[in-house]
């Protein structure tokens, strides 16, 4: 009788414990299908500040693309109908998103996180280019629906490639380069506002004054913003920031000024 029972056991344990998992499969699978009946309450855009906190997107751009890429509205759809990983490739195909993240919550609330692309750049050149460069080198293009704030980059800049960081010699890789240095340097970011690119060599402008500075070629950058510096430190406060209508940097270990009457 013992032997029985025991055989009963050992053949009821599992028959129970796969009866349970039945159940709790079943059960699951229920949710999921009732989740996907369940409709969108709201569409709810957020954008992520960048590091610099200089740019901005327009929401409802994004509102409309998402209308347009889908011909539908989400707002009142069955959850079921909404391809989330779809929704967060049609929105990184955008130029201006380096990233988005969609999820929806347990009020059924849809939930779109946009990263943007970090402008470091805008290239306003006499070709007729106006474009952004941001922080990875990406060209970001002027829209109505993006704003910036970030350094000017004049004169004969060359056109963006892709592959313009791993060519050599070409200029266009010097500016961006230039720009992460000056970006880089906290005293630099502050006083400079726009970077001219002339013959194969760059002339900063100040924020404050009508001063040219003239760095030359891309090359010993660092010892010419420590050059810059010292000027600007111990000479402008005893001189006067009018008194000098240029800064010349080109010349090793010098700092050329020229008068602003020309003498």
């Amino acid at each position: 009788m013992k032997k029985q029972l025991t055989n009963l056991r050992a053949w009821l344990w599992p028959a129970l414990g796969m009866s349970g998992l039945v159940v709790l499969v079943l059960l699951v699978l229920t949710a999921v299908s009732n989740r996907k009946r369940e409709e969108i309450r709201d569409v709810l855009i957020d954008i992520a500040e960048v590091k610099s906190q200089q740019a901005s997107l327009d929401k409802q751009s994004f509102d409309d693309l998402l209308r347009k890429s889908f011909g539908i509205t989400f707002t009142g759809r069955p959850l079921g109908e909404i391809d989330i990983r779809r929704v967060e490739a049609v929105l990184e195909q955008d130029p201006f998103v380096k990233a988005a993240e969609v999820w929806v919550d347990t009020r059924y609330d849809l939930h779109i996180l946009l990263y943007p692309r970090e402008p470091v750049l805008r290239i306003m050149d006499g070709k007729g280019q106006d474009y952004y460069l941001d922080i990875e080198g990406n060209r970001i293009p002027k829209s109505k629906k993006f704003w910036a704030r970030t350094l000017v980059a004049t004169g004969d800049i060359p056109p963006h490639v892709p592959d313009f960081k791993e060519r050599k010699n070409y200029l266009l890789k010097d500016l961006y380069e230039l720009t992460l240095d000056i970006l880089n340097d906290p005293y630099m970011a502050g006083l400079t506002e726009q970077i001219h690119l002339q013959n194969g060599e760059f002339v900063l402008y100040p924020k404050v004054g009508n001063q040219k500075i003239y760095l030359g070629k891309y090359e010993q950058i660092e010892d010419k913003f420590e050059r810059l510096k010292r000027f600007y430190e111990k000479v402008l406060p005893v001189k006067g920031l009018e008194r000098y209508k240029s800064i010349d940097l080109r010349f090793d270990g010098q700092v050329v000024c020229k008068k602003g009457n020309g003498k």
